[in-house]
């Protein structure tokens, strides 16, 4: 090999490497600067979990601890940052404690975080033809799956054994209330009837769960009913966008 084509190589391999590192750092850094965002937004709505409280000699408490610290969020201090902000959702237990944004179409909140800041986080946002005042039968609410867990990133452990008996609802605040959501299906599917929306009628709502239903790996004894409303949340799976990673849950009436 010549000295002049070795030079060549050893230039390529050089661009690719320090291109590399850049990538690497400039993920981090928007992840850091995600984190700090919505560590941002949590302070400025006011909610207050159990895992944020310090460790040492905590207080006894009655009632549940997250229906406490969802009582006193500040939508109204979120909007006047963001009018597109509809509520909060989380999953009690976990890191998923967020914002949830309902934009003008369902590409913005891919690369932008609750505020507006162009990040590569994103928002968990609930789908632009949704009614935001959760009465529509299927509300469907999406978040990336990132590789440090944040956002949607914890919702393939449902997969793993025990997780959704440790984790088996979810809660979603908004200007009408705090609302639970029992999880009864999680399975992995393509992009195609689970984000159904509009339903002519109860044939039709059947005919969704009953699909729904036949594909979820785990029966945690609950079915939902024509008459129920059900939050689908969807994230990726990481095996090429092919399919999607989806929990569901049915409200509690």
């Amino acid at each position: 090999m010549s000295n002049g084509i070795r030079k060549v190589l050893i230039a390529v391999l050089l661009v690719v490497f320090l291109g590399s590192g850049g990538m690497l750092l400039w993920k981090q850094l928007d992840y850091h600067n995600g984190a700090e965002n919505y560590q941002e937004a949590s302070q400025l709505a006011q909610v207050t979990l159990p895992e944020d409280q310090p460790k040492a000699e905590p207080e006894p408490q009655s009632g549940d601890p997250y229906i406490q610290g969802l009582e006193t969020l500040d939508l109204a201090a979120l909007r006047a940052v963001n009018p597109d902000v509809v509520g909060w959702m989380l999953v009690p237990g976990t890191s998923i404690s967020y914002p949830l944004l309902q934009g003008a179409d369902n590409d913005y909140y891919l690369n932008h975080t609750w505020d507006g800041t162009r990040n590569s986080v994103g928002a968990v946002f609930m789908d632009y033809r949704n009614d935001p005042a959760l009465g529509d039968f299927n509300t469907i609410l999406y978040g990336h799956k990132m590789n440090n867990d944040a956002m949607f990133g914890l919702l393939h452990q449902y997969k793993n054994e025990g997780y959704l008996e440790a984790h088996p609802y979810l809660y979603l605040a908004n200007d009408r209330g705090i609302h639970r959501y029992d999880i009864f299906a999680y399975y992995e599917t393509a992009t195609t009837n689970t984000y159904t929306r509009d339903f002519p009628d109860e044939a039709a709502r059947e005919a969704y769960l009953a699909e729904c239903l036949a594909q979820r790996w785990v029966d945690p004894g609950i079915t939902p009913g024509v008459e129920d409303h059900i939050l689908t949340l969807s994230t990726c799976t990481g095996n090429g966008h092919a399919t999607r990673w989806v929990v569901q849950a049915v409200r509690e009436k």
